[in-house]
């Protein structure tokens, strides 16, 4: 299986919030959608790239082999289609594993990946690093996603030139080695959602802290001082390195 450095997988394109900053980079982008008034809107919007041949949208659902309302993907056959990109982007609201299964039946893997981290059920969670611990990514970073929007960064494209992005509302951040902080390895992830999943049960949508007289008042103090929804929400992204 061709692996492709300059390639990257968006499975779960939305509005292109994500591939603007990889063609931005100077990524080549297989973008995946299943709704289609984005998909539309998204092939008036990125007319250029499509017809340069740097993108290529996919308009489907990533499903189960069943009967589903609209298209459904066949993820497997688009990496013998495509390659293993360098970087794999999932948000595909609950189907993330299914993403994760059909990787598993090829060798060859992303150097990187994310996708979006459970936040009810800590046991999920687990399943969900234990599986991409089985698929040989070694090193984790919990990436917190209510503090992206109008986040700026300076970076360079795959050509060394310089970039500056102001990522936009619904956009994932950065990927790779653009994130910020270290890298963990598995037991220190585990650790980190621990104490994550603890801000959940206080402050989350069914947080203890709101059952008491004034505890949304507080949840709304701390959003005010974090400058973003508090607790938020949380990525997961692994490297193989």
């Amino acid at each position: 299986m061709a692996h492709h450095p300059d390639l990257i997988f968006d499975v779960g394109l939305h509005k292109g919030e994500d591939t603007d900053f990889y063609l931005k980079k100077g990524f080549k982008v297989v973008a995946f959608e299943a709704d289609p008034d984005l998909v539309a809107h998204c092939r008036d919007h990125f007319q250029q790239p499509i017809a340069d041949h740097r993108l290529r949208i996919i308009e489907g659902a990533v499903a189960p082999a069943v009967k589903i309302a609209v298209g459904r993907v066949d993820l497997a056959e688009m990496f013998r289609t495509h390659g293993i990109p360098f970087y794999l982007k999932i948000d595909i609201e609950g189907a993330d594993h299914l993403v994760l299964d059909e990787l598993g039946r090829f060798e060859d893997r992303p150097r990187y990946i994310s996708m979006e981290a459970e936040k009810v059920d800590f046991s999920q969670l687990v399943s969900e690093l234990n599986l991409l611990k089985r698929l040989g990514y070694r090193t984790f970073k919990p990436v917190q996603q209510a503090s992206i929007p109008g986040t700026r960064i300076a970076t360079t494209t795959l050509r060394g030139e310089p970039l500056h992005h102001v990522f936009v509302d619904g956009a994932s951040g950065p990927f790779g080695e653009d994130l910020s902080g270290r890298w963990l390895n598995y037991g220190e992830c585990l650790r980190r959602f621990r104490a994550i999943f603890g801000l959940y049960r206080l402050f989350g949508d069914d947080g203890i802290v709101h059952d008491f007289r004034g505890g949304m008042r507080i949840t709304r103090l701390l959003s005010r001082l974090y400058r973003r929804q508090f607790p938020g929400w949380y990525d997961i992204h692994a490297s193989l390195r």
